[in-house]
């Protein structure tokens, strides 16, 4: 039972569920309708497996690391739950059949998942050598999720509000890989390593991830009114939005380890309120227009 809780571990389950929201969202966004069943699950499928195999391989390489930092020492590997080994095997496993199952789907899909082969690599090996690398890598991950549901649903990579939801989604994901910095500021200091969080400051991070966090705020009540989505989707879109201001204008007074941390977990439920009501918002417009 703990070698399996401990697999499970691996792939991140709770940013796993948050991430492939993006997918599900640029699908049902792609055609402002509900996709064809068998490849949005072909391409959930291929997302949720990639992500899985980004995270285990970062804990196999990042095992020696994860030791020393309090936070992660409960991980899976340098708890002794997993062998490095074991990581390593699962981590590739789950990457090639991500993979391969993009042959089921269409060209662009295909181009997307080998485009993608080398980011998690990037990620493992650079993101703490050049300052804006993981930055760069974790909007990419995002952008490949995006574009690949919108590419499976509707056979384009910028269909309708596409790009818009791009923006929104990179904003998110550059202000959720900002707020990990604030919270591991310490540890980083301690042994130098080189992040935006310790080289501009907490303070000075934290009204980065106001910026980035209003910017997705502002973009999504956009696609509500340009999309033409309904009262409802913009009022709950508001109200969520007031509130991740709200906190993020917490962490600017206290940019403490704790109120990252808070923040960190409180910040996908916002991603996922968004998501959600846009897919319950074309799900019903689509049922309605069909009655």
């Amino acid at each position: 039972m703990s070698v399996v809780k401990g697999i499970v571990s691996l792939s991140r389950p709770y940013v796993l569920f948050t991430t492939t929201s993006f997918y599900i969202a640029a699908a049902f966004l792609g055609i402002n309708g509900i996709p064809a069943l068998l490849p949005f699950f072909i391409g959930f499928l291929a997302v949720a497996l990639a992500i899985a195999s980004a995270h285990t391989l970062n804990d196999y390489f990042d095992r020696e690391n994860d030791l020393k930092n309090p936070r992660t020492a409960n991980r899976a590997i340098p708890s002794g739950l997993i062998s490095p080994r074991t990581a390593l095997v699962l981590g590739i496993i789950y990457g090639v059949i991500a993979v391969s199952l993009t042959f089921f789907l269409n060209p662009l899909c295909i181009i997307l998942a080998f485009v993608a082969i080398p980011l998690p690599f990037a990620y493992i090996f650079m993101r703490k050598r050049r300052i804006p690398f993981s930055f760069i890598c974790t909007m990419l991950a995002v952008l490949f999720i995006i574009l690949l549901g919108s590419a499976v649903a509707s056979g384009m990579y910028f269909p309708n509000l596409m790009l818009l939801f791009v923006v929104f989604g990179m904003s998110w994901e550059m202000g959720r890989t900002l707020i990990s910095e604030v919270q591991d500021v310490d540890y980083d200091k301690l042994t130098n390593v080189t992040t935006i969080s310790a080289t501009i400051s907490s303070k000075r991070a934290a009204q980065l991830i106001l910026v980035l966090f209003s910017i997705a705020s502002i973009v999504s009540i956009i696609i509500g009114i340009v999309g033409q989505l309904g009262i409802i989707y913009l009022g709950v879109v508001i109200i969520a939005s007031l509130w991740l201001i709200y906190r993020c204008l917490e962490l600017v007074r206290t940019p403490t380890t704790p109120n990252a941390i808070n923040m960190r977990i409180r910040v996908p439920k916002y991603l996922l309120t968004i998501c959600l009501i846009l897919i319950v918002t074309i799900l019903l417009n689509t049922l309605l227009l069909g009655l």
